[in-house]
């Protein structure tokens, strides 16, 4: 492998551990905050956790939907901004289950990318001897038209 692979690989790795590390962490705050600050109970604070779950699956396969669509880059993107547009919510003071639903969402649809970013890294033959070998097309699982 390239230090190309190798350095995308160490990017994938980060970009994965910065999105785990974010939506773990204000999952933490969130339980805090709903008990200490909106004075809810522990069973509607596992009603809130179950629907983010829900909402986590449902948002992975819209992730996956825009990866054959669009590709993991852009894909990336996207799922990145929304979560960070939740998390900025949350900082500045807007209602907390908003800014939750931004990062469950923006987590979900950004958790398909690295492995499909990384299934693309991994199966470019370097070693071909056609020339006309380069890296595949974005939308290469796209339909036809």
């Amino acid at each position: 492998m390239s230090l190309r692979g190798v350095l995308a690989l160490a990017l994938l790795l980060a970009a994965t551990g910065a999105e785990r590390l974010a939506c773990y962490g204000i999952r933490s705050f969130l339980v805090l905050e709903l008990t200490r600050g909106e004075g809810m109970t522990p069973a509607a604070i596992a009603t809130t956790q179950s629907v983010s779950w829900f909402g986590s699956v449902v948002a992975m396969f819209v992730g996956a939907g825009l990866v054959l669509a669009a590709g993991p880059r852009v894909t990336a993107v996207v799922g990145a901004l929304l979560a960070a547009l939740g998390l900025l919510l949350v900082a500045v003071g807007a209602p907390l289950l908003a800014g939750w639903a931004l990062v469950t969402a923006g987590s979900g649809i950004f958790r398909v990318c690295p492995l499909v970013a990384a299934a693309e890294v991994l199966g470019i033959d370097e070693t071909a001897s056609d020339l006309h070998v380069h890296a595949p097309h974005p939308q290469r699982f796209a339909p036809a038209e």
